[in-house]
């Protein structure tokens, strides 16, 4: 269809014959109306544009005769150069062979809106108004409204879908809800609802005055212009002020609310997902320096243990190589499981952060060299490998202290030793040796080999938990009485241990602050 072909183009001829009705006379002036409002709503737009290389148009008619505007819009809408042309044209044919050029770019603007008729260059050097304002529809359309895309519509469909879902619900807007693109903005209503639906802090709108159309299209378009920078490509009469208002300029007018709106939507979306991609981040660096962490304390414990069992530097005294004995052992039941348990932990870890980066589609979390798995585990076998010749070294060199006793009390050089002798050997090691001990041992025969003596002392060393050891143990430390400070056995023992024993109730009976051995005793092995 041509461009506004629904509007007669010489309405006085009627009216010179004497015919007009009074229909015909209101349509005729609707008509101005429109046209009017156009031309100014299509200038307006057009000098935005043009303003960017500091030019622009008084005359809508006229001012694209000679083609240099029209390129230059071209050109700047479409971020396109269209090659040479004539910048200062003196003839005719010069203005026509500019507007050539512009024209054989148009043609495929013509074609995507669907619309067949196209303003030639000489409608456009003759001041054809309305093949122009058909002219500037199309690059509007093309420009300003073809991008606009809203629940699966676009530009006209998808800018009125638009306007009534983000006006849907306002009192005087809705209902009936936006049909159209004039009468249903003639209140203003509509624009203060768009405004503030986006931007509440500009706008309350619940504090306009309804019944005033006027008042509320200056209000919406002073907010429009000053605080969200929309140009005022309409003016409050151009809507309250006629019976229909262009559809054209509101729809060229409404592109420019949507412009700004959904770039702030856009910001806004994009916001939340730089917000997304940062908590990500934050998250996966908290998993990659909970790894960090963790390998480092493995890697640290097992090198502390690895540099001991390298060493094999051992002690020259009983006491000593006691100390050592039990420190080995206490590896062996605790520390071991210590170091095992992080050495999961650390897998564990990895395991979370791999599966969360990929899922993610982020690249893969590389540990330095020394702190990746394979180091990690390779550093694990090795701790372990060296666990069985340290505790022979170890154990060759109680062996030798043991040899060293034995033989200095071994008067006879017999291999052998009496009672007493053994008695003597405990006292060199500060040990002590109960009679039901000695009878044990040397079960009515008057002496024992140095293997059986060996078999003795390593008995004294190993840490036993069963409970009659326990209770033989708690009874030294009591120095055999049915009780044990509580005070003193709190220097003794670690926090963790201590605050165990307080709360298993082996408290003595009738004494304050002190623990019953039996009970403690008992409560250690009782049923879990």
């Amino acid at each position: 269809a041509e461009y506004m072909g629904e509007h007669p183009t010489n309405p006085m001829s009627s009216l010179r014959r004497g015919s007009l009705a009074l229909s015909e006379i209101a349509s005729t002036l609707s008509d101005k109306e429109w046209e009017q409002t156009q031309i100014k709503t299509f200038t307006k737009w057009t000098n935005l544009h043009l303003a960017k290389r500091r030019l622009d148009i008084s005359n809508i008619a006229t001012d694209f005769a000679d083609g240099i505007n029209l390129i230059n819009l071209l050109e700047i809408i479409s971020d396109t150069k269209l090659g040479k042309y004539n910048k200062t044209p003196k003839l005719k044919i010069h203005e026509i062979a500019n507007l050539n050029i512009a024209h054989e770019f148009l043609k495929a603007f013509y074609h995507e809106v669907k619309i067949k008729v196209i303003a030639s260059p000489e409608q456009i050097n003759e001041h054809d108004l309305k093949s122009i304002l058909g002219m500037i529809w199309v690059l509007i359309l093309r420009f300003s409204i073809a991008d606009i895309d809203e629940g699966g519509l676009a530009a006209k469909e998808g800018l009125l879908l638009w306007c009534q879902r983000n006006t849907s619900g306002y009192e005087g807007v809705d209902p009936p809800g936006i049909q159209n693109f004039h009468v249903s903005w003639k209140n203003g209503l509509g624009f203060a609802a768009l405004i503030n639906k986006f931007r509440p802090d500009l706008l309350d709108y619940n504090t306009l005055d309804k019944q005033d159309p006027k008042s509320v299209l200056e209000h919406a378009f002073t907010v429009a212009k000053e605080k969200l920078g929309i140009p005022p490509l309409l003016d409050p009469e151009d809507i309250y002020g006629v019976e229909k208002p262009d559809e054209k300029s509101i729809m060229t007018y409404l592109a420019e609310y949507w412009k700004v709106f959904s770039a702030d939507t856009k910001i806004y979306l994009s916001t939340r997902r730089l917000n997304r991609a940062i908590n990500r981040r934050l998250v996966n660096s908290a998993l990659r320096d909970e790894y960090m962490a963790l390998a480092h304390e493995f890697s640290d414990k097992a090198d502390h243990d690895i540099r001991l069992f390298e060493e094999k530097k051992f002690g020259n005294s009983f006491d000593v190589l006691r100390n050592q004995y039990f420190d080995f052992e206490e590896y062996k039941i605790t520390t071991k499981s210590q170091i095992l348990s992080l050495k999961v932990r650390v897998e564990a870890a990895y395991q979370a952060l791999s599966v969360k980066l990929a899922s993610e589609k982020f690249p893969p979390f590389s540990p330095p060299a020394g702190l990746t798995l394979e180091d990690l585990n390779a550093k694990w076998d090795y701790l372990v490998s060296l666990e069985q010749p340290y505790e022979q070294h170890l154990t060759t060199s109680l062996t030798d202290l043991f040899r060293s006793t034995f033989t200095h009390f071994d008067k006879n050089n017999s291999n052998t030793i009496s009672r007493d002798e053994l008695q003597a050997c405990f006292s060199s090691l500060s040990l002590e040796l109960t009679h039901s001990d000695a009878d044990k041992l040397f079960g009515g025969q008057d002496s024992i080999s140095f293997e059986t003596f060996v078999s003795c002392m390593m008995e004294k060393l190993v840490d036993s938990s069963d409970s009659k050891q326990i209770q033989e143990a708690c009874k030294i430390v009591s120095r055999d009485k049915a009780y044990i400070d509580a005070s003193a056995l709190q220097a003794a023992l670690g926090p963790r241990e201590m605050n165990w024993v307080l709360s298993s109730g082996a408290w003595y009976e009738g004494e304050e602050g002190v623990i019953d051995v039996d009970k403690l005793t008992a409560a250690l092995f009782a049923p879990l």
